[in-house]
């Protein structure tokens, strides 16, 4: 994550809390915010992601989206109500 704490621009990343998970495999950027999840369960769940992340090499996505919008996305994949 060292690599990801700093942008040229010296503007700080953070890492949001429920959404870096340690051993997932494809970190996501919108804004100022990145996660750590898992490729195969965002797979899973659109189809506009798997054309992506089965090219994406490294596993590093950019998205022009705002951070706010991808973290409620992300939520509602990775900590829905069973």
């Amino acid at each position: 994550m060292n690599s990801l704490a700093q942008t040229d621009s010296k503007e700080t990343l953070k890492p949001v809390d429920g959404l870096w998970f340690e051993d997932g495999n494809v970190v996501i950027r919108a804004e100022t915010k990145i996660f750590q999840v898992y490729s195969g369960v965002l797979m899973a769940h659109s189809h506009v992601l798997r054309d992506t992340l089965s090219s994406l090499d490294p596993a590093i996505l950019h998205l022009p989206d705002i951070a706010l919008d991808v973290e409620v996305f992300l939520r509602a994949i990775f900590h829905a109500a069973h």
